[in-house]
């Protein structure tokens, strides 16, 4: 048995993997959609909207874009903040020196 927990969870383009478990004897039926429909896209920016007002954080979609450029943002985020929490002498800070 695959240890799915080792997988990679990107590909060599950058795709994100997911692994989908179903109950033995079921049927599951699956399709991969690379472009989202209007409607998809409409539903996830309103899901999303509404789980981090709820947090009392101001959100804004600022667009869609693919996943190299997703990791791309994270990537500066991430260094953002370790280069403020260095600066400011964090524990965060000094877990990552």
């Amino acid at each position: 048995m695959t240890a799915l927990q080792r997988l990679p969870a990107h590909d060599d383009e950058g795709n994100v993997r997911v692994v989908v478990e179903a109950p033995r004897g079921s049927t599951v039926k699956l399709k991969y959609e690379p472009k989202l429909s209007d409607r998809t896209r409409e539903e996830l920016e309103q899901f999303f909207v509404t789980v981090v007002e709820m947090t009392d954080k101001k959100v804004h979609v600022a667009g869609w874009r693919g996943p190299k450029h997703a990791r791309k943002l994270l990537e500066e985020a991430a260094e953002r903040y370790a280069a403020t929490a260095s600066s400011s002498g964090s524990a965060a800070g000094a877990r990552r020196r």
